[in-house]
């Protein structure tokens, strides 16, 4: 269930991607997702949330006959596993079962400006002492501010109430991952 896990598989790293791209140019991180599971001898039934015809289009063509990775597959998918691993994301699929938030907070829209920050290397990580952290920070507080214009949606209007948390799939511990956000978002003085 969930190879995609609610479409995070193919929103990682472009570099990421471009390594799948490499041995198979013409197929989607979706359909390396569902080969990948599709290949195991005792996965009898694969589930995809689709919501475009595109998608079921091209979930059948996978399955019609159903092509199981080779082991040099099996082993790139397993590198690229340990590095997604190594990227500080937030696991959050913005299947939106937290919202609403009794505080405004966009936990979704917050969560996927973050990955998408990662992903694309703008997130100032890991230390703010790296010669660049500003420039990282400054690009992520612009990006950020353009993707919630609303400020009554931001990370810093976490109240801790914890009202979000039972209702998450994914067991994110929502409010300690938004005081990380405002942690990134704090400039700090010289």
């Amino acid at each position: 269930m969930e190879p995609l896990r609610g479409g995070a598989f193919g929103r990682m790293a472009q570099e990421l991607v471009d390594q799948l791209k490499a041995v198979r140019p013409d197929d989607s991180t979706a359909r390396w997702a569902f080969r990948w599971v599709g290949s195991y001898p005792n996965i009898l039934t694969t589930l995809s949330g689709m919501n475009r015809m595109d998608h079921l289009e091209e979930n059948v063509q996978t399955f019609s006959p159903l092509e199981i990775c080779t082991e040099a597959e099996n082993a790139l998918l397993a590198k690229i596993a340990d590095e997604i691993s190594g990227v500080p994301t937030i696991p959050c699929t913005a299947c939106e079962y937290c919202m609403p938030c009794p505080y405004n907070v966009d936990i979704p829209g917050n969560f996927t400006y973050y990955n998408e920050a990662v992903n694309s290397h703008v997130l100032p990580l890991p230390e703010p002492s790296a010669a660049d952290y500003a420039e990282r920070q400054q690009k992520f507080i612009e990006g950020y501010r353009k993707a919630l214009p609303d400020a009554e949606k931001w990370a810093r209007s976490c109240q801790d109430c914890e009202e979000c948390l039972p209702k998450c799939p994914q067991q994110i511990r929502i409010p300690n991952q938004m005081s990380r956000i405002v942690q990134t978002l704090r400039v700090r003085k010289a």
